[in-house]
């Protein structure tokens, strides 16, 4: 749920965190990875 409501928690939620989420959605293991 918390993933699925990127659009409001994309904010409160980390840099780091949030940017591993979009990368699993766009689909690049590469960046979750790092």
């Amino acid at each position: 749920m918390t993933i699925e409501q990127r659009p409001s928690l994309s904010i409160a939620l980390p840099k780091s965190y949030l940017f591993t989420s979009e990368s699993v959605t766009e689909g690049h293991p590469d960046k979750m990875c790092e």
